[in-house]
């Protein structure tokens, strides 16, 4: 009987508050929806709504049972979902009192029903100050990782701890319920679960273990537990299931374990996305008591009839999917990985076909084989490009080793020959896995290494309810169109709703799953050790025989949190002793009995393991990146020098933070929010002092005003304008340099990098964050470059010691071969040289006439000016077609047109090899600007298209990749004209257009729009009369119109938000911006909880800062006056970790 669709009666603490709802709820929702509150999530409104967080909140109902289910001889109530801290009667009675969001409850109810009218109620207490008592009760301090503007403890309390506040988020720590509500009778067992485990045989073939778990009257039961998959005939198994009373009495009755033997033959393998198919086989489970069978026997040597089987209680059915596949997670030496990677049966360095130029050496960009190509048979890893800082380049004509005049040949003395692995090595001598320390870290799924490309998801929404199915649809559909292959359950927020690994499983996408804890040590006392391993359990039996499922982590950085504060570094013995008591001894034991065949790590990053079985953990620095995975932030460094990320083996989190697209920031804020360093912008910026370190990044690249604060209200609305156009260019750029390095690592033997997981894919509100994608779906420039770097192919080109360097990387598992495209353009045409004469440009057969484009460009000074463009399309002709109709191209910086030509051009063919990265080309800079008299290196920049041939396994793909010379800021940029054209509408939700520059480049043009969706590029750099064709597609379930787009597209480029170069210096501190920022970082700043003082009390100093937060402007002001605000604000230090 299904209780969530009553109408129920909702109240707070005394009474002054009611409400009526269905289920799901929440009141926050509800007293938005009724005018009480303001969105919570608009402006300040966390500070103003934080009160219902802090109410008790009753949920009552009343019902009439019906006789059928009053007859039955047991009756459970269930609650699938219930937000946190909850009492529950029935009719007056305490059933339970609950305390944990992340489990299901089934409540005995039968005794206490009655005929007639029942009452259900659920009353929900504050998390917060039960979760601040429990604190400053328990016998030692647990220090926990503190954020602007949160509760620091969410450890103790089994509630998602980004509930409290995160450095990306809000903390409502709302309380409401969930999931459903319902009553469940029974005469006879009934299926609760079915875990499926499955393993791969010597002989290839698989084996299914099915254990079921059920519930039982209280007389016990008796019968026939069977498991079969109907697709296969005759593949079942069946067993008899005798449960006696005392058992029935526990609770849950776990059943024998079902094994079916499935022949490899008879099944298709199940892959992740980009690998092949994802054939998911229907496994039922059932139940059928003897009763049942009996009475059905009977029934047939009687007369046939079903009367008495009709009577007798009916069998009880699950239905699971499963996808046949094996997991591994590969830890080895590295010269055994190197070995299976690069050589092996994972790599494709063997090809028989032998790339055009054939010469070995390349003198000059004129004349160029293939560097790196040895005798047609081997190739050369990445190089020189990788090394470290002190490394030591060629600086003549011979751009490969084995080409230097005075070495050897394979075999012989040359440096850069591995004899042991047979293969051409990168920089650092022979033998150079033999000699490096550390261990491999990827994944092998059916025997194939998978490069991991994906991010870290977080919870849907800051309110559980609101996480709708569209919503975790869109979500999961989103990061397909980045082209990811695997998401990371973060261990801050939940374990995901069942829709999510169905779909993981439906479109092949990989899940790193991890149990719920996170940033700080949690108590181990028995009670919560009970309920922690009532949790773990129940979420392994229901998450785990997905086939998407392909990790198993204990925990969100607790191992390295132990480096973190005092009291852990004070007491390592003790907290140690709780950490592997709680992750490797209860939680690790788990996994090992549940789920065995699936890797398992305790935490995330960690060096791994020295043992499985037994497991012992590589205690040390678990940010090492020679072993394990690893956690990257760094503030201060120069994030577009690769030399400045880890040569790590899986990168599971890292990151550039930005605030939202400027629509998604627009709808959650006021006009006097929209300044730099606001109270509002301020508000809405959760990590310590990140407003000054991104700045400070930003000088490093790019010309910035000397203050960014405004003499009117318009002055400051275009610096922040031009600000959040900065925040997000370098966003990218960060991005798309560590990406760039990593993924060209999978070949270079001392990194083997196999796995970028970047923090993060989605966001909970309109605020600064980590993501790609913003509150409302939409796009940042960021997620443009990681959909770039994800292509199954991708050419690079790098900028390294005065040496450019151009690199290949694919996922194909099989070699080809690419053309490749190589052009100079200089930023400028000579003498203002006027662009060709085009013709119409047909976007389709929806093709918009050839009339003039008002286009909205962003000057810099923050006005949107318009320009007319010319009555034609910008460029002659369509752009040609890559390839036949299975052609996909990686979005990329746009390609010229034909009537756009660059100042030098050459085109030549190389070979690719299969999943690995691959140098191609080589050349000095003087080299390269010595093709185009004139050309500086501030003055022109240099492009790469690739366009590879089909294989078996991937169509023709396009990538291209810039290069420049020198920072953005020293570029001789003139202003550009843009131009748009060619609006055509390609389908209900898909507008195309063109976007032109005249005779000046435009570079880092972002085109953006008020409408909801996402486009397939942007951020795209147009050379001197050169075009691009941009898509823009609606949110899923929305339509756009040609007039829609034209009327709220705007474009935004480098040279209209970068200060002038006569003009710009680098910016003092501005006191009243760095006051403002550090007035509310400290206003912010969570009190501890203090022993002694009552939860209730500890709740209301909560509030107080955040309450002072909302009006922190004066205050800033007369901290400007004097200069500690300022130097408090400076002398924080850069915080190397993301989540503290």
């Amino acid at each position: 009987m299904l209780l969530d669709g009553l109408s129920w009666g909702i109240s707070n603490g005394n009474g002054s508050i009611s409400l009526r709802s269905s289920l799901p709820a929440y009141p926050v929702n509800l007293l938005q929806k009724e005018g009480i509150i303001q969105d919570p999530l608009y402006r300040f409104g966390e500070i103003e709504t934080r009160w219902v967080a802090l109410d008790t909140w009753t949920f009552a109902a009343v019902f009439t049972p019906t006789e059928e289910l009053l007859a039955r001889s047991s009756v459970d109530l269930v609650l699938d979902g219930v937000d946190t801290f909850a009492s529950v009667y029935l009719n007056g009675e305490l059933l339970a009192k609950l305390e944990n969001f992340h489990r299901r409850y089934t409540l005995p109810a039968k005794q206490w029903l009655q005929s007639g009218a029942n009452t259900l109620r659920i009353t929900l207490h504050p998390a917060i100050p039960i979760a601040i008592e429990r604190k400053k009760n328990h016998p030692y301090w647990i220090p926990t990782v503190t954020q602007l503007g949160n509760t620091d403890a969410y450890n103790f309390a089994r509630k998602p701890a980004y509930d409290f506040g995160w450095d990306w988020g809000p903390g409502l720590a709302a309380s409401g319920i969930f999931g459903g509500v319902s009553l469940l009778g029974y005469d006879s067992a009934v299926l609760r679960s079915a875990h499926v485990r499955q393993a791969r045989q010597p002989n290839g073939d698989f084996l299914l273990r099915v254990e079921a778990q059920l519930l039982a009257p209280d007389a016990g039961d008796h019968g026939v537990l069977s498991a079969e998959l109907p697709a296969l005939t005759g593949l079942k198994a069946a067993a008899q299931l005798k449960i006696a009373p005392s058992d029935a009495a526990r609770g849950l009755v776990t059943g024998p374990i079902l094994e079916i033997a499935v022949p490899a033959s008879s099944v298709k393998l199940w892959w992740p996305v980009g690998y092949g198919e994802q054939p998911l086989y229907r496994l039922v489970v059932k139940f059928t008591p003897n009763a049942t069978l009996d009475a059905a026997a009977g029934d047939a040597k009687v007369d046939g009839s079903s009367a008495a089987a009709a009577a007798s209680p009916a069998p009880s059915v699950l239905e699971r999917r499963v996808g046949f596949r094996t997991v591994e997670l590969v830890e080895k030496p590295l010269s055994e990985a190197a070995s299976e990677l690069l050589s092996g049966a994972g790599g494709g360095w063997a090809n028989s076909v032998k790339p055009g130029g054939g010469g070995r050496a390349c003198a000059g960009m004129s004349n160029c084989g293939q560097y790196g190509w040895v005798d047609g048979k081997k190739w050369t890893f990445v190089s020189e490009a990788l090394a470290a800082p002190n490394e030591v380049y060629p600086v003549s004509g011979y751009d490969f080793p084995g080409a230097y005049p005075n070495s050897s040949m394979p075999g012989g003395d040359n440096p850069w020959w591995n004899q042991k692995l047979g293969v051409w090595t990168g920089w650092g001598g022979p033998n150079l896995a033999d000699r490096i320390e550390g261990e491999s870290m990827y994944f092998k799924v059916n025997g194939v290494p998978i490069y991991a490309k994906g991010s870290n998801i977080i919870p849907f929404h800051t309110i559980p309810a609101n996480a709708t199915p569209e919503l975790i649809a869109s979500t999961v559909d989103l990061a397909l169109d980045s082209r990811m292959n695997m998401l990371r359950v973060w261990g801050g927020g939940w374990y995901m709703p069942e829709q999510f690994y169905d779909l993981a499983d439906e479109k092949g996408l990989l899940v790193w799953q991890e149990t719920m804890f996170a940033c700080a040590s949690y108590p181990r006392d028995d009670k919560f050790m009970a309920e922690v391993k009532a949790e773990v359990e129940q979420q392994i039996r229901r998450i785990g025989g997905h086939p998407s499922v392909v990790i198993w982590g204990g925990n969100n950085e607790i191992e390295t949190s132990l480096e973190w504060y005092r009291e852990t570094q004070n007491n390592p013995a003790l907290f140690v002793h709780d950490y592997t008591e709680l992750f490797v001894a209860a939680i690790g034991g788990l996994m090992q009995e549940l789920v065995p065949e699936t890797p398992f790590v305790d935490s995330s990053p960690s060096n791994g393991v020295i043992s499985r079985k037994p497991y012992i953990k590589r205690w040390g620095g678990a940010w090492d990146p020679r072993y394990g995975d690893v956690h990257h932030y760094d503030y201060n460094a120069d994030c577009q020098n690769f030399k400045n990320y880890p040569m790590a083996k899986f990168v599971s989190e890292h990151g550039w933070p930005s605030f939202p697209t400027w629509p998604t920031f627009k709808a959650a804020t006021a006009d006097e929010d929209w300044a730099v360093g606001s109270p509002g912008m301020e508000f809405r910026q959760r990590h310590y002092n990140k407003t000054l370190e991104m700045t400070d990044q930003y000088m490093k690249h790019f010309r910035l005003p000397a203050s960014w604060q405004g003499a009117t209200k318009d002055e400051s609305f275009a610096k922040w304008k031009q600000y959040l156009y900065m925040n997000h260019v370098q966003q990218a750029m960060c991005i798309d340099t560590a990406f760039s390095y990593w993924r060209r690592l999978r070949s270079e033997p001392k990194g083997l990098t196999m796995g970028i997981l970047y923090w993060q894919l989605n966001d909970v509100w309109a605020g600064a964050s980590w993501s790609g994608i913003d509150y409302e779906g939409r796009y940042k420039p960021m997620q443009y470059r990681v959909k770039h770097q994800f292509a199954d192919f991708v050419v690079q080109t790098v900028l390294d010691n005065g040496r450019a360097h151009v690199f290949v990387v694919s996922d194909d598992m099989l070699p080809t071969t690419a053309t490749l495209d190589i052009s100079i353009f200089r930023l400028a045409s000579p003498d203002g040289e006027a662009c060709a004469a085009p013709a119409v440009t047909t976007g389709g057969a929806a093709a918009a006439p050839p009339t003039t484009a008002a286009v909205k460009v962003k000057g810099s000074a923050g006005r949107r000016l318009k320009g007319r463009g010319p009555p034609h399309a910008p460029f002659a002709d369509p752009l040609p077609a890559s390839g036949p109709a299975t052609t996909e191209e990686a979005p990329s910086l746009a390609a010229a047109a034909p009537d756009s030509p660059p100042a030098w051009a050459r085109r030549i063919t190389v070979g690719v090899p299969a999943l690995n990265a691959a140098i191609v080309l080589n050349a000095t800079v003087a080299e390269v600007l010595r093709s185009v008299p004139g050309c500086t290196e501030s003055t022109c920049f240099l492009r790469v298209t690739a366009t590879t041939e089909p294989t078996k396994f991937k169509p023709t793909q396009t990538s291209t990749s810039d290069l420049f010379f020198v920072n953005f800021k020293d570029l001789a940029l003139a202003e550009p004209k843009i131009t748009t054209s060619g609006f055509a509408q390609d389908a209900p939700d898909a507008v195309s257009f063109d976007l032109a520059a005249a005779d000046a480049a435009a570079l880092l043009v972002v085109a953006e729009t008020d409408l909801k969706g996402r486009f397939d590029d942007n951020m795209v750099n147009l050379p001197p009369c050169g075009a691009a064709r941009l898509t823009f597609k609606a949110e899923k379930g929305s339509n756009v119109t040609v007039a829609q787009l034209k009327a709220s597209l705007t474009l935004a480029h480098l040279y209209g938000n970068q200060e002038p170069a006569e003009t710009s210096r680098q910016p003092e501190a501005d006191p009243e911006a760095i006051a403002i920022a550090a007035a509310v970082a400290a206003a912010m700043a969570p009190a501890p909880a203090a022993s002694g003082a009552a939860a209730e009390a500890e709740a209301g100093e909560v509030l107080g800062p955040m309450v002072a937060a909302a009006a922190v402007k004066p205050a800033a002001k007369a901290a400007a006056k004097g200069p500690k605000a300022v130097a408090a604000a400076q002398d924080k230090p850069s915080l190397r970790r993301r989540s503290w």
